[in-house]
């Protein structure tokens, strides 16, 4: 029987002719030999062929036995011993033991049902995986995937679970290497995309750049940020992590771990505070740390090459956005997305009446006006 350290669990023996107790009679017990102490557990007679040792966790030391062959007998009314003619023994392990590598725990005596946390990166039964214990399953030692999963075990690798393929973080990141730099390329480039610029980015960057002058925001950190969180951070590190929101694709608990280290890089390169690492930082963050130097470079090019570009009319992107809107016609639900626009402006309908009161253009337009007709229109549809 295999027997797993730091675990409280029950033990069943089965056996011929075990006595029933009589009154005055002490129960029987469970008797085992580790390392040279006795461990006695109480034990519960359930019929003639049927003994369990009661609940109990059982430990031995040492971090390099990973698996350690004990004696044991079961004791009736104190000093009659069972017969054993088997000499049957437990066995009791540790996961972790001598396996500090994806590769070594899942070379493991399948008995065992040790497995490699993605979470925890460490050799583990499934039901202390990411429970964050050192129990007798765990252990530390190296990283499996280039970053944990967060999902419910979906980070347990087992080879019965046909999920048993280790992967080493700096192999994977050498294979995925020629496609982050193409996807980051793509992404923070006004030339080498395939298509040309959305006007709709040209326009939004102008708009924050004329926010920043009219409020006197000369500090660049804060101009990058804006373009920073209103683009990449909101809408490509989603995609990026999310693949499955635009692709009809199946996102395992590897793919997600990948996932999340291109992710976490993307957002790092985007910001434009110093990285300072050391050796105990995350293995996700040190895969890319001499990369994210170059990224940023990119990210601070593709801005400063949009600000250059001569500046998009309010006609111009007026015509651009009916034109996607005549594209797209049968794709989207136009109804829809104009309630969540005046669920927004119900929400703040004080203050955007106040703003459009104050801007010129917006009083040119008598936008206030129209906008107070549009909400008492839906005042009365409700």
């Amino acid at each position: 029987m295999y027997i797993p350290v730091g675990v409280t669990r029950p033990i069943t023996l089965l056996a011929q002719n075990l006595p029933q107790p009589q009154s005055g009679q002490r129960t029987y017990q469970c008797i085992f030999s580790i390392q040279g102490s006795s461990l006695s557990v109480p034990a519960l007679r359930f019929n003639s062929t049927s003994i369990q040792c009661q609940k109990t966790m059982y430990d031995y030391e040492g971090s390099d036995i990973s698996d350690l062959p004990v004696d044991l007998s079961v004791v009736w009314n104190g000093n009659f011993v069972i017969d054993n003619p088997f000499n049957i023994q437990a066995h009791l392990y540790k996961c972790r033991a001598l396996r500090d590598s994806c590769g070594m725990c899942l070379k493991a005596d399948p008995r065992f049902e040790c497995g490699w946390c993605v979470q925890d990166k460490k050799c583990s039964l499934r039901q202390e995986c990411g429970s964050g214990g050192g129990g007798g399953g765990g252990g530390g030692g190296g990283a499996s995937h280039l970053s944990p999963p967060i999902n419910d075990h979906g980070g347990w690798m087992h080879v019965a679970g046909g999920n048993g393929r280790c992967t080493h973080p700096k192999i994977t990141k050498g294979t995925l290497q020629k496609f982050v730099d193409d996807l980051f390329e793509t992404i923070f480039s006004t030339a080498h995309r395939g298509s040309a610029l959305p006007l709709a980015i040209k326009y939004m960057f102008d708009f924050l750049d004329e926010q920043a002058d009219k409020h006197s925001i000369t500090d660049y950190d804060v101009r990058h940020t804006w373009k920073s969180n209103c683009l990449p951070l909101r809408f490509w590190v989603n995609v990026i992590k999310n693949p499955h929101f635009v692709f009809d694709i199946h996102k395992n608990s590897i793919t997600d771990a990948c996932l999340s280290v291109v992710a976490q890089t993307f957002m790092d390169s985007c910001s434009t505070s110093e990285h300072k690492l050391g050796k105990d930082s995350p293995s996700n963050k040190l895969l890319y740390a001499k990369d994210i130097p170059n990224y940023k470079n990119w990210v601070e090019r593709y801005y400063s090459d949009i600000s250059r570009m001569p500046a998009i009319s309010d006609q111009d992107m007026s015509a651009y956005l009916a034109e996607q809107s005549r594209i797209h016609l049968s794709q989207f639900n136009s109804m829809s997305a104009l309630h969540e626009i005046y669920t927004y402006i119900a929400k703040y309908k004080d203050e955007i009446l106040t703003a459009l009161q104050k801007d010129d253009q917006s009083r040119r337009q008598r936008l206030r006006s129209k906008l107070e007709q549009v909400i008492d229109t839906m005042a009365l549809a409700s």
